[in-house]
């Protein structure tokens, strides 16, 4: 009923099967590694973007604030805040209340 088949040839079929799947494993690794060395690339690439974006953006932020004018103003040009006569001498001897919030004037 049965035919006896050689195990020679079942056996080298398999041992060239064993072997062709360790090449193809070892080439698949080879191509991870160099993936994974491309990956921590673009990564690294990724976070400086990132950073000189968020500096971009704090002096973008800054500059609409008026706070880098101010400061340059009062240091470099030698500037002062306005004293607290400018009311009285200008605005004809009016009171001005400092509140917590906002200034009102009487």
């Amino acid at each position: 009923m049965y035919k006896k088949v050689n195990t020679f040839k079942i056996n080298f079929i398999l041992g060239i099967t064993v072997v062709i799947f360790s090449f193809i494993t070892i080439y698949w690794h080879e191509q991870m590694r160099v993936l994974f060395k491309l990956e921590e690339k673009v990564n690294e690439e990724g976070e400086e973007i990132i950073a000189l974006n968020k500096q971009l953006l704090v002096d973008l932020s800054e500059a609409k604030s008026g706070m880098f004018i101010k400061n340059k103003a009062i240091e470099e040009l030698n500037m002062h805040v306005p004293i607290d006569n400018f009311d009285n001498e200008y605005l004809g001897e009016t009171r001005s209340i400092a509140l917590p919030h906002h200034r009102t004037r009487y």
